[in-house]
């Protein structure tokens, strides 16, 4: 089901089918790329994991457990527990079929909040177990790039607040090896869109210092896109098509040689009982 709320300068729409931004308006501008038959969503949310598991399996607590590629919340359906004129928020719960993916009990909230120059996104992580347990989580919006009908994809460039240096890892078998990477930069503060970059798949930026980045055109128009509280960001799309996503993550797919072992995932987050997380973006057009 669609959900929507406006302003003088903003339009959202949001399917509670993972809270997905189905539509974001910014006057007059289209920001979130619509599904096709290529990606089929918009921007979806992380959890309890990001990426893939190596042989699409972990081990908790001495337990086997079959996790998905990004995690089960981008496939509920969410409720919608509070609207207000410039605010949503939705809520998603553990049950019994999750329970048999990640043996722990929590809830998520996902709020939209219209603020003056854009979006605010929150994802709230509740633990109401009984015990600590650990995860990943990320977000995962899809712009349009280019914005224009009169431009092409490699008409933009992303901006870096701070000068970022990095490798981008290889993907063997579908897991990631920093150490046999596939870029490296150095003291990067732009990055010209190029397909060629995603062949394989995203640019995944570790420890990014930035907590801001630009999605860029030739006039240097486009969107603002600030972040809080997650450590990496990926950069992806699939070559020829109009979107680029940029997500920002705490935590990424299994390492080529793990072990299986959930907890010793690298940048899992700790949550005791009754302990919440917080983590949030905002996209605002400039």
């Amino acid at each position: 089901m669609l959900y929507s709320i406006s302003n003088d300068h903003i339009y959202l729409e949001v399917d509670n089918h993972g809270a997905e931004t189905a539509k974001l308006v910014i006057d007059g501008l289209s920001i979130i790329r619509q599904k096709d038959e290529v990606w089929g969503r918009s921007a979806p949310f992380l959890f309890p994991i990001v990426g893939c598991l190596k042989n699409g399996f972990t081990i908790i607590n001495k337990e086997k457990y079959n996790i998905t590629k990004h995690g089960f919340l981008r496939d509920h359906d969410l409720v919608l527990i509070n609207k207000t004129k410039d605010a949503l928020t939705f809520k998603d719960t553990y049950s019994d079929s999750s329970l048999k993916m990640f043996p722990f009990k929590y809830e998520v909230y996902v709020t939209y909040k219209l603020i003056d120059s854009g979006l605010k996104t929150t994802i709230r992580v509740k633990n109401i177990d009984n015990v600590s347990f650990k995860f990943s989580i990320g977000g995962h919006p899809g712009f349009n790039c280019p914005f224009n009908d009169n431009e092409e994809f490699d008409d933009y460039k992303i901006v870096f607040e701070k000068e970022e240096s990095f490798v981008s890892p290889s993907y063997p078998e579908g897991l990631i090896d920093f150490n046999n990477y596939l870029y490296k930069f150095d003291n990067l503060k732009e990055l010209n869109l190029d397909y060629k970059l995603f062949e394989v798949d995203a640019l995944i930026i570790k420890d990014i210092k930035s907590r801001v980045v630009y999605l860029l055109n030739k006039n240097n128009k486009g969107i603002k896109f600030t972040f809080e509280n997650l450590n990496t960001l990926a950069l992806w799309t699939k070559p020829r098509s109009k979107y680029i996503c940029l997500e920002p993550w705490c935590g990424y797919d299994d390492l080529v040689n793990s072990n299986h072992e959930f907890y010793t995932k690298p940048d899992l987050i700790d949550i005791n009982p009754g302990e919440e997380k917080e983590f949030s973006y905002i996209i605002e057009r400039i």
